[in-house]
């Protein structure tokens, strides 16, 4: 799948530092290698300046509604994440509208039973009153989740409220690349509607039984933000994905809310046009929004996801880093772990290999694997296990939006059927007969139809063939997968991991090692989440 660093697409795409060298255990170096960067003579710094704060203070003075029914900075006992003792049982989620007033006679249930009158002509809020057992007792708004605060949103809880609580568990940041696209897009709605019940955990890997005890961030506790060129709100974005179908009708306006503190927190990509900074000083700029991310939100880390349309691999006399790897080193520096989602460079140039190696952080891709190759990565195994000779493999894809524009670009198709071919190769053991083709067809809009025709000879020879058909809604597959990946990187990086990250192959095209077939993959991912349940 793929997405843009220049405009955003439709499409997608810690261990701490070796001993001796100052690393932390929060897995943000104190002294980061340096990135060369390419044709300069030059390097890029990768100090640890931008850490994740493990403090636990309140944000600023989110406005909270008291349970005695007055307004007011947020109190210890109000419970507002990121503040307080954990004692309070009233969760202050996000507003309902800015400036709504309160309908004719509301009342607050408290825990005792009793209700007393909220104050006339205040901001409403949305309060759950809980009992001490955490069950909800009145629900005056319906869901939130915690997309991080923008500006006038309230923080929230992200956890039933009991007596004797502590504080709140840090949240984990997902920053997206290409934060404007169809998939950024799809992948903060979604997770706002799984975290309020709106809808089931319908592709998510890491919502089955085998994950449950892997210690994965939860889904309430992710705050988004990301960089894009693109200017179009979230909220915007996501309506014109409900019109195509893409998005149910309805839940941009449920979750409208948590699409509106995501995009608040979507700093300028680049480099655009005219753009005059170096490529040290677009990974310095690019790393400050990162590290301000998760220094303002107090967050635990964030992980750097690649959701941005796919960019031709850079040519022989490049002298400078595509913007995938500008923003892949930009995580680096900033102390994050990173996953690319598209084909496009990212870590895999030259200048970052070292880095990236040296930098104690997990990290994983490439090219998410959510159609036509997840067939292969099925059907390549069963030919070879049967012992059925594979003559010819070709393919077609038919697709639009803005996947379908970019991959308009021969040198951008030939970058994503690179990681489509490799499947074939390594699990054949050749390459072949065959092509893949990409069409552009705009009408298509976010779906794609990919169609594959496998020639093969059976015994004495006799020649057969078999015809594959995907149609699917790219972004609504790609969405899960980014959120497994940012969950999963999430936890490797709190147990210490680093370099590619073992069984996180299973979601792409181009993995960085292990085996190509789906069941292999799909092995090794479990033992990952053993391993992660036992760092727990």
């Amino acid at each position: 799948m793929t997405n843009s660093p220049t405009p955003s697409g439709s499409g997608h795409e810690g261990r701490p530092a070796p001993e001796g060298d100052g690393g932390r255990r929060d897995g943000h170096p104190e002294h980061a290698p340096a990135v060369p960067v390419a044709g300069s003579g030059e390097s890029a710094r990768l100090p640890g300046e931008w850490r994740a704060s493990r403090r636990h203070t309140n944000p600023g003075p989110a406005a909270a509604t008291r349970r005695d029914g007055t307004n007011g900075p947020a109190a210890a006992t109000d419970r507002v994440t990121g503040s307080g003792t954990g004692t309070g049982t009233d969760e202050i989620l996000s507003p309902l509208a800015d400036g709504a007033e309160l309908p004719p006679d509301p009342r607050e249930d408290h825990t005792d039973g009793t209700k007393s009158p909220k104050s006339p002509g205040r901001t409403v809020h949305s309060v759950r009153s809980r009992d001490p057992g955490g069950q909800v007792l009145d629900d005056h708004s319906g869901h939130s989740v915690g997309t991080g605060p923008g500006p006038g949103t309230p923080a929230r809880a992200t956890a039933p409220l009991r007596p004797g609580d502590g504080p709140a568990r840090p949240r984990t940041g997902v920053w997206l690349i290409g934060a404007r696209g169809s998939v950024a897009t799809t992948t903060v709605a979604g997770a706002a509607a799984l975290a309020a019940g709106l809808h089931p955990p319908t592709g998510m890997v890491t919502e089955t039984p085998p994950f449950a005890g892997s210690g994965l961030p939860p889904l309430d506790g992710l705050l988004f933000g990301g960089h894009d060129t693109a200017g179009c709100p979230l909220p915007k974005r996501a309506e014109a994905l409900a019109e195509g179908g893409v998005l149910p009708h309805g839940l941009p306006a449920a979750v409208r809310a948590e699409l509106a503190a995501a995009d608040a927190a979507i700093r300028p990509g680049g480099p655009q046009p005219g753009d005059t900074r170096s490529d040290e000083e677009l990974i310095t700029d690019f790393a400050a929004d990162i590290g301000a991310f998760i220094e303002d939100h107090g967050l635990a880390r964030a992980v750097v996801v690649n959701v941005a349309s796919t960019e031709p691999a850079p040519g022989p006399g490049d002298d400078r880093l595509p913007p995938s790897s500008l923003y892949a080193a930009a995580a680096l520096r900033a102390g994050c772990p990173y996953v690319n989602f598209t084909p496009s460079t990212g870590l895999h140039h030259p200048a970052l290999a070292g880095p990236a190696a040296a930098s104690g952080l997990p990290y994983a891709g490439r090219d998410g694997k959510t159609g036509q190759t997840l067939l292969r990565s099925v059907l390549a195994p069963m030919f070879l296990q049967r012992a059925l000779t594979v003559r010819a493999w070709s393919g077609s894809n038919l697709l639009g939006g803005g996947d379908g524009a970019a991959l308009a670009d021969p040198a951008a198709a030939a970058a994503k059927n690179a990681g489509k071919e490799r499947v074939l190769a390594d699990t054949l053991g050749t390459v072949p007969e065959g092509e893949v083709h990409i069409d552009d067809v705009p009408a298509l809009g976010d779906w794609k139809t990919a169609w594959d025709h496998i020639a093969f000879d059976g015994f004495l020879g006799t020649r057969m063939v078999l015809q594959t058909i995907w149609q699917g809604c790219d972004s609504a597959l790609a969405a899960p997968l980014v959120l497994d990946l940012a969950r999963l990187a999430a936890a490797a990086h709190a147990a210490g991991m680093s370099g590619p990250v073992p069984g996180l192959g299973f979601y792409f095209k181009d993995p960085d090692g292990g085996p190509s077939g789906l069941s292999e993959q799909w092995r090794d991912l479990l033992s990952l989440a053993e391993r992660l349940g036992a760092d727990a």
